[in-house]
């Protein structure tokens, strides 16, 4: 599983990853120093979560798809890409003659069309349903993404409580400190991206 958060402020976006990696059949540590995030331009980041494989591929493709034009994608567009090609591999791994379970989930972070900061989040468990975050000039937004792993979204917001005054790189380490004492599949090898 991983940890994976995305932050998104009017003027800043970040993308957060612990780098764990388990293998899902033997649940034995395969990788743990594996970069779950990804900056696309100047304008999108992303992190993702679930089968490394699956994601891998999905990048793949997306780099396929996008080639000339990935250094003016924004991140409402990458999102909507990302999440069809996501959902098409899904439904494909899942008509195989042995069909294949894929968890998966992303955040993508950054510059829409009309050059607003905006979160969005997608996978599995919304059903390739694209959720939108706008955040407000009073408050940021966050997403969340932890495959298998309940109240992680509970603790971020009490972490963010108890805590006040502290940077925001504190309250990451906090986080990630305190998830990966609930679950083994997460670490506190953490990467980020950020524009």
């Amino acid at each position: 599983m991983s940890l994976i958060i995305g932050i998104v402020f009017t003027n800043r976006a970040i993308v957060i990853s612990d780098g764990r990696v388990k293998n899902a059949s033997t649940d034995l540590v395969v990788d743990e120093k594996f970069d779950k995030t990804r900056k696309i331009n100047d304008n999108v980041i992303l992190g993702f979560s679930g089968d490394r494989e699956f994601s891998l591929w999905l990048l793949e493709q997306f780099g396929n798809f996008c080639k000339q034009d990935i250094s003016k994608l924004k991140a409402d567009h990458a999102a909507n890409i990302l999440c069809k090609i996501a959902q098409e591999g899904v439904d494909y791994r899942k008509n195989l003659k042995e069909s294949v379970s894929t968890d998966f989930q992303m955040v993508v972070a950054g510059k829409n069309s009309k050059g607003i900061m905006l979160l969005y989040n997608f996978g599995v468990p919304t059903n390739f349903e694209i959720k939108e975050c706008t955040p407000t000039a009073k408050s940021f937004v966050y997403s969340v993404l932890s495959p298998g792993t309940k109240d992680i979204d509970s603790i971020f917001e009490k972490v963010m409580t108890n805590y006040p005054g502290r940077e925001l790189e504190d309250y990451i380490n906090l986080l990630f400190s305190k998830a990966s004492d609930m679950d083994d599949s997460i670490n506190t090898n953490l990467f980020m991206k950020e524009i």
